[in-house]
């Protein structure tokens, strides 16, 4: 078997869905990804990767590890991808909650998308 290596950027827009202090709030935003993996097939591919995210009042810088699957083999197949890690974050909105600082967290992200060759 032989492994591929590829590398993808990504950019696009971010759906976001915030609940804190019994608040909710839908917060849209852009995002901006590059990746790096080892293919093992046509149809999927591990590896790691890094971004950022700019919403209103935060952003993020997440740090992961990469799962895509294509949906098929043609030249401009669409895809699904998982990725799980850490995100470092800043956020202007939570100042002025007294003990609460604003670092990160848990991230993942799941993904569609259409591949260009």
């Amino acid at each position: 078997m032989e492994i591929e290596k590829c590398a993808r950027l990504e950019g696009g827009f971010v759906m976001s869905y915030n609940v804190y202090n019994a608040e909710d709030e839908y917060r849209p935003g852009g995002g901006i990804h590059y990746s790096y993996c080892l293919k093992s097939g046509q149809y999927c591919g591990f590896g790691f990767g890094a971004g950022v995210h700019f919403f209103k009042e935060e952003g993020f810088v997440p740090f992961y590890v990469d799962f895509i699957t294509m949906l098929n083999t043609k030249k401009n197949a669409p895809f699904i991808n998982l990725q799980t890690g850490y995100a470092f974050g800043w956020s202007n909105e939570y100042n002025d909650y007294q003990g609460h600082e604003f670092k990160g967290g848990l991230y993942l992200g799941i993904g569609a998308g259409k591949k260009s060759n």
